[in-house]
């Protein structure tokens, strides 16, 4: 029978320059959550119903798994969507650090919860953007998502990483029946991102000078037409459909940036329902847009995805 002893363990963060614990308490019937947003006050809602602003700690809330939006009071900054999954009996800590767009903003989730075995640790590692560069007690490098099951109860070392992304360091103490689960979110370095817009604005440039050409060369092609022929034929525009777009609704949702990638392509995830506890059913590329099919249900909208309907956060999207 599990006792109820109260384990307590420090979670050292930098360079989100953050100390605090996740504890197991003796409740069995509720979880805890805590959050902290570094100094930049927040409002926070679970599953879109508001539950108090930053910092945030409460012991009696329903175990289950939920949507965290973080909504920071300042405009400059913006809001942000985290999975957090809440368990009867210990605390779910959440540490986020706002940036000013969805690439600069980053933090991380830590999450306690018991394993049958009670002698064992166990370390789940993961992160958006996908394959961040890990390495635990400085050891070999890694790419997440990982699991370690081999660690021993105590304190470990994690570095995480990724080229163009601000470095993270966590000092964790496992403890000894329990799996701790660490999702981190990499914040894009200002440097690298400024350097992509402006690489963004080159390509932009040169597109719309071919374009240019192209449609003197084309102008230039339907007059000798004329002269030739006395008159010049109508020539049919056609407007080309977005990629994923489908049917035939009056409105369209555009995918907004995420800082989350696939297979190098910044995606937003779709999903059977209308929630993140629904099973994914593929990748929307940022910049698509695909028909919005009319619902909307606890911040999600309902899409046209391929030959399917999809949902996606109404977080990371425009309806237009």
């Amino acid at each position: 029978m599990w006792k109820k002893s109260v384990l307590l363990f420090i979670l050292c963060v930098t360079p989100l320059l953050f100390s605090g614990c996740i504890e197991q308490f003796d409740k069995r019937r509720f979880a805890g959550l805590q959050v902290t947003t570094n100094d930049v006050p927040a409002t926070l809602y679970l599953n879109e119903e508001y539950i108090s602003d930053t910092p945030f700690n409460k012991k009696d809330l329903q175990p289950g798994n939920y949507t965290l939006k973080i909504v920071p009071e300042d405009p400059a900054y913006v809001p942000y969507e985290l999975p957090i999954k809440l368990t009867s009996g210990l605390l779910t800590a959440v540490v986020w650090t706002p940036g000013d767009r969805t690439e600069t903003s980053g933090g991380v989730v830590f999450e306690l919860e018991r394993i049958s075995n009670r002698q064992m640790t166990e370390l789940a590692i993961s992160s958006i953007p996908d394959g961040a560069i890990v390495r635990v007690n400085n050891g070999e490098m890694e790419f997440t998502p990982t699991l370690r099951s081999e660690l021993t109860p105590g304190k470990h070392d994690l570095q995480a990483s990724l080229p163009s992304y601000v470095e993270q360091h966590h000092t964790l103490n496992l403890v000894a029946g329990h799996r701790l689960s660490v999702l981190i979110k990499l914040a894009r370095a200002q440097d690298s991102l400024e350097e992509s817009q402006e690489l963004t604005t080159e390509e932009t440039n040169e597109s719309n000078t071919s374009t240019e050409s192209a449609v003197i060369n084309t102008n230039d092609a339907q007059s000798n037409e004329q002269t030739a022929t006395g008159s010049a034929s109508p020539t049919p525009i056609r407007t080309a459909q977005p990629q994923g777009a489908t049917g035939t609704s009056d409105q369209s949702v555009q995918i907004n940036s995420t800082g989350f990638f696939n297979n190098s392509t910044e995606v937003l995830r779709v999903r059977s329902g209308p929630g993140s506890e629904f099973s994914e059913v593929g990748f929307a590329p940022v910049g698509n847009s695909y028909s919005y099919l009319d619902e909307k249900q606890n911040g999600w909208l309902k899409i046209q995805f391929n030959s399917e309907a999809g949902w996606v956060s109404e977080s990371y999207v425009t309806l237009e």
